[in-house]
């Protein structure tokens, strides 16, 4: 089974965002889409760093505006439906943490 999970972020989040980053990849997804809703600089620049570390088990995609929670989540499942083995798909705030 492959899961991917996608989260929206923005302002300065990356603190609670890499918790659930690394929650939902402890649990087994197979790749976490982050849309960054333009957050603020120090944060984009903290997640570029973190996004560099993973190999690939996280997609960002960095956005210059901020579309609210539906359009970050419209576009971070639009890229999600483009990855053929991508069978099932987990929406995340970038403040939810998956339980054991």
């Amino acid at each position: 089974m492959t899961t991917f999970a996608v989260t929206v972020t923005y302002g300065n989040r990356f603190h609670l965002l890499k918790q659930v980053i690394d929650s939902a990849l402890a649990e087994g997804i197979s790749k976490v889409i982050v849309v960054d809703n333009n957050s603020v600089p120090q944060s984009r620049e903290k997640l570029k760093e973190y996004e560099k570390g993973l190999n690939g088990k996280i997609k960002v995609l960095y956005l210059d505006d901020n579309y609210g929670s539906a359009g970050g989540f419209k576009r971070g499942l639009e890229e999600a439906y483009n990855h053929k083995e991508c069978e099932y798909i987990l929406v995340l705030d970038d403040d939810n943490l998956l339980e054991e």
